[in-house]
C-alpha cells in the first residue's frame, strides 16, 4: 500500500519586501519587488500575515491551528475550512503573496 503524499507547506516569499496595512475587513499589501499593491479580504489578509509570521513553512492544517479562528466562522466542519484555505492559498500565490516550499 502506497503511503499518501505529504500535503505541501506553504510560506510568504521574502518577507522583507512587504509593506502592509490590516483593518478588521481588509488588508492592503505592497510587494516592493513588482510595486504592486493588493487588496485582500480580511480572510485573505489573515492568511498571508500568519505566513508572514510563521517561523518555516506551514501545511495547512498548521495554518488553520495557528489562525484559531482568525478565518471566516461560515464554514462547518474542518473539511471545508480547509477547502477554503486552500482556495486563499491558492490566490495568493496567484499573485505572487505566497508560495509553496519546495520538497
Amino acid at each position: 500500500m502506497q503511503q499518501a503524499p505529504a500535503p505541501a507547506r506553504w510560506l510568504a516569499p521574502a518577507t522583507e519586501r512587504f509593506g502592509w496595512r490590516q483593518w478588521d475587513d481588509d488588508c492592503v499589501v505592497y510587494d516592493a519587488a513588482t510595486a504592486d499593491t493588493h487588496l485582500l479580504s480580511g480572510d485573505a489578509g489573515a492568511v498571508f500575515v500568519a505566513l508572514l509570521r510563521a517561523p518555516s513553512a506551514r501545511t495547512p492544517a498548521e495554518l488553520l491551528r495557528a489562525l484559531s479562528g482568525e478565518v471566516d466562522g461560515a464554514a462547518q466542519d474542518a473539511a471545508a475550512e480547509l477547502a477554503t484555505l486552500l482556495e486563499i492559498l491558492t490566490g495568493l500565490e496567484r499573485i505572487g503573496l505566497a508560495c509553496r516550499a519546495a520538497t
